[in-house]
């Protein structure tokens, strides 16, 4: 009764401005609070995600009480952190009629306990990545691998497959140094409706099916990961010509232990960043602070945005080539983000230790600051991506194929550009395209083989889904990469005609499904958008009319593009199989 009491006493109907994602109002119909994406604003198909219900559980049992709560008023149920959520749905619990209720992790956040002797880190599944590594540190230890931004949970981290970028050892997954896990599920009345169960790698099957999960398992309570002793790395970026990267990639790719690259076609260069371990004796107090995760003024992301929606606009390639090459050389010449002493840049190598240069972030403070939410609401910090601030706003495309194809798809990256040099000049001014590496994974969920992830961005609209000014080529390279060469989709991104037909680019989904049916068998940890991304229900692609440019499909008929403002249904320039948006000379608006 007890537990029943205190857990009713975090329903809450009107959410703290810490919890930016999660909007609990009076105003909000369908349901008591809507929860936002990643960029605090729609979901790639501009439906709300209403939920009737958000639990903060403080603690185990409290996380125990919320989900017994949803499985014996049969609800959905799905579990969020602070700060982050997926780009797609996979965080909504909506499923038909039943609105299904959230449990937010944000103040179970408690525990982080290193032990000297088995050499691993606890934590609470509500833990930030910064919390845990700057606790590890401490103590002299260092999770080897992380993903590049440290605004995440460690439950969330680790059940969308977050990575860094490594070929050596275990590889850039970050669920790959997991080794135990304390995951709540449905239970039957007798047992209270909800339970813990402990998991560990000495239990392969239900371990692998646990280490990227998707949240369909159950809800996490608490992490364990293998840390290592302590060490520094040494990061020297270099820009290259990309004469002959085809030949050279998979040398590259293998010769730094943290290496990655940033490929900037349209300036017909990469940047390399050499990223090695170094004994914690060499001199060096570096420290990664990377300028696009630091808060900005709310004002200045929306100046911005602006100048990208007029560019936009008038398909200005004039100004997305110019700010291609300034994005391409401010990798190199000042610093990117490195500090040589934590303060300024004097130069690369920048030698520091490994949790000081492994992830970034720093903006999602600003949303717990409550002297900075009492600003006028254009001098607030916000993140640049913020949406209610009109910041940067757009697809994320996070696609990985076989390592051993990675030369192919840079030829016919080139090949697009011979047909058009200026192509690539807008997804260059937003980063070019950033190839990390990971092993093949032992998660049921991962990869299947060694891979190079292949990320980029590109301007979406705020008002709907129309075509942006570069749509075709944003389309074929996202086809090419799917298609041509059978690449597997970043679970938490993506956009969301890319998750059709993924059993055959996972490891064993079979396996997985196995699982999931023991431990949530009633599947009230599903939604109607995980059963159709893993296949068991439903579609995650439609066939409406401008279904395309939202990436909500595939175009094969021209309705599905935007043919009054002359976009058409038609073949990719060099990857012929393709169908892509294609802006025509002239529209069918009457």
């Amino acid at each position: 009764m007890f537990l029943s009491l205190l857990l009713l006493a975090t329903l809450s109907g009107e959410i703290s401005s810490a919890e930016a994602t999660i909007e609990c109002a009076s105003s909000i119909s369908g349901g008591s609070c809507e929860l936002h994406n990643y960029f605090r604003g729609p979901w790639p198909d501009r439906k709300p995600c209403r939920v009737a219900r958000v639990f903060f559980p403080t603690s185990e049992p409290e996380l125990v009480a919320a989900v017994a709560f949803a499985v014996r008023h049969k609800h959905k149920v799905k579990v969020v952190s602070k700060n982050v959520h997926s780009h797609n749905k996979i965080a909504c619990p909506n499923d038909g009629s039943n609105p299904g209720v959230l449990i937010s992790t944000s103040k179970y956040n408690s525990t982080v306990v290193v032990d000297e002797k088995s050499m691993t880190v606890i934590a609470d599944a509500g833990v930030g990545l910064r919390e845990l590594i700057d606790q590890a540190a401490s103590k002299g230890f260092a999770l080897v691998q992380t993903t590049f931004w440290d605004g995440v949970s460690v439950s969330g981290m680790v059940s969308t497959g977050a990575h860094g970028s490594s070929l050596w050892g275990l590889g850039g997954g970050t669920h790959e140094y997991l080794v135990g896990m304390r995951i709540v599920v449905p239970a039957s009345q007798e047992e209270g409706f909800a339970k813990v169960v402990t998991l560990t790698d000495r239990e392969p099957e239900s371990f692998n099916a646990a280490r990227i999960s998707l949240g369909v398992l159950g809800a996490v309570s608490q992490v364990t990961f293998a840390v290592e002793p302590m060490f520094k790395r040494s990061v020297a970026p270099v820009a290259m010509d990309d004469a002959s990267l085809e030949e050279e990639y998979v040398d590259l790719a293998r010769r730094h232990e943290f290496g990655d690259m940033y490929w900037f076609p349209s300036v017909k260069k990469f940047v390399l960043k050499r990223d090695d371990r170094v004994p914690v004796t060499r001199t060096g107090e570096g420290v990664f602070t990377l300028a696009g995760f630091k808060p900005v003024k709310a004002s200045a992301a929306k100046r911005a945005r602006l100048d990208d929606e007029r560019a936009q606009a008038t398909v200005n390639s004039t100004y997305y080539c110019e700010n291609a090459h300034v994005t391409m050389r401010s990798k190199v010449s000042s610093g990117s983000g490195y500090l040589n002493d934590g303060s300024s840049f004097t130069g690369f190598p920048v030698v520091g230790f490994n949790h000081k240069l492994q992830t970034t972030g720093g903006c999602q403070y600003t949303y717990e600051n409550l002297t900075n939410l009492e600003l006028p609401e254009a001098e607030r910090l916000v993140c640049a991506w913020d949406f209610n601030a009109h910041g940067f706003f757009g697809f994320d495309v996070s696609i990985s194929i076989a390592l051993s194809q990675v030369s192919s798809f840079i030829r016919d990256v080139k090949a697009i550009l011979a047909r058009d040099p200026t192509a690539m000049c807008a997804i260059d001014t937003y980063g070019g395209l950033w190839l990390r590496n990971v092993r093949a994974s032992r998660a049921y969920l991962g990869e299947k083989r060694d891979v190079t992830h292949v990320e980029f961005f590109a301007f979406n609209h705020r008002d709907s889904a129309r075509p942006q000014a570069y749509e075709a080529i944003m389309e074929e390279l996202e086809q090419i990469l799917l298609f041509k060469y059978d690449g597997m989709p970043h679970l938490g991104k993506n956009r969301p005609h890319t998750f059709k037909n993924i059993r055959s680019k996972t490891r064993n989904l079979a396996k997985f499904l196995e699982v999931r049916r023991k431990m949530d068998p009633d599947g009230w940890f599903s939604s109607e958008w995980s059963d159709a991304v893993l296949g068991i229900r439903g579609s995650v692609v439609s066939s409406s009319d401008g279904c395309a440019p939202g990436g909500l499909c595939v175009c094969s008929e021209d309705r599905h593009c935007a043919p009054e403002e002359g976009y058409l249904c038609k073949p990719g320039i060099v990857y012929k199989e393709a169908r892509v948006c294609t802006k025509t000379s002239h529209s069918t608006a009457k």
